[in-house]
């Protein structure tokens, strides 16, 4: 039911950027590429994925951060349950910190989302400059 809520929560948004990726891709080269013989399935793979790469980088980091932050829905939904396996970072600090009672804890848990999003942002972020630059 959370992988449901966030489809449908999400689903909007990433395909816009789609969307504005697909048609940010300069039809020359699918004419280009027409002309060489390439397939279409040759065109999806060698020319539309990789002008599309940023793209799909910042949207999948954007849905990694708010997957960590979505506190609501799985609170709404599961309250971590059955059995503690919808827990995400954000409920889990709230049980232990506000529900339990040991803030020192829940806090700790809480910040510990920070540099596991920021490693993870340097590193996509990172692909993507030099992924820029190369281009």
């Amino acid at each position: 039911s959370v992988i449901l809520v966030n489809v449908w929560v999400g689903a909007p948004f990433f395909l816009i950027m789609y969307l504005a990726a697909l048609k940010s891709i300069p039809e020359d080269l699918y004419e280009a590429a027409s002309i060489d013989g390439a397939s279409a399935w040759q065109k999806l793979i060698h020319v539309t994925l990789p002008m599309m790469r940023n793209i799909i980088a910042i949207t999948v980091l954007f849905s990694i951060i708010v997957t960590f932050a979505n506190f609501d829905i799985v609170r709404v939904l599961t309250q971590g349950g059955p059995r503690n396996s919808t827990h995400l970072f954000a409920t889990y600090a709230f049980r232990v910190g506000i529900e339990s009672g040991d803030i020192p804890l829940g806090a700790a848990v809480s910040l510990f989302m920070f540099p596991a999003l920021a490693i993870l942002a340097f590193i996509i972020l990172r692909n993507v400059r030099q992924r820029t630059v190369s281009i």
